[in-house]
């Protein structure tokens, strides 16, 4: 009964924020919004969630919040919006910005191939499948033991419950 529990952490970002001598440091300020965000996430809001994430973006920029936005829009099947949080991180010149982020523009090639890839796979027949919840994707396992994407659907549904007994093998 005394745990932080979501409304009262609400109330208490609200307040941090409200404070002059905090909102003077971005990075804080960055925090605590993308606490917020993920508050929203694990809430099932996603657009309340990306708004919270947005005004991180303005605040203290960080390649991981745009591969996570992407990330995220991606699963909702919401691809023209994934790549644009892509765009979006691409423009900011990231080694001048954070030192360890070197390697950052190689994780936003793979982000927007796998998401491409998403969008091209989608179909009406999929559209409605649960998002992948992990970055080891389901689809390459699904797909290389099929010869159609029907098959490989109906293996991406089987793992995600659980089953990794596919429908079908190498040789079909």
């Amino acid at each position: 009964p005394n745990a932080l529990n979501h409304d009262s952490f609400r109330l208490l970002a609200g307040s941090i924020l409200a404070n002059p001598a905090f909102s003077a440091n971005p990075v804080a300020v960055g925090i605590t919004h993308y606490q917020l965000g993920i508050l929203e996430f694990r809430q099932g809001n996603l657009d309340r969630a990306l708004e919270e994430f947005g005004f991180v973006e303005r605040v203290d920029p960080d390649p991981d919040l745009f591969l996570l936005e992407a990330n995220l829009l991606s699963e909702a099947h919401r691809y023209d919006e994934a790549l644009a949080a892509l765009d979006r991180g691409e423009k900011i010149n990231w080694p001048k910005v954070r030192s360890w982020a070197s390697g950052i523009n190689k994780k936003f090639a793979e982000m927007r191939a796998e998401i491409v890839k998403r969008r091209d796979l989608a179909t009406p027949a999929n559209a409605a499948m649960p998002p992948i919840r992990d970055k080891n994707a389901l689809w390459p396992a699904a797909l290389l033991s099929c010869s159609s994407l029907g098959q490989a659907t109906t293996n991406y549904r089987r793992a995600h419950a659980g089953n990794t007994a596919y429908v079908c093998h190498a040789s079909t």
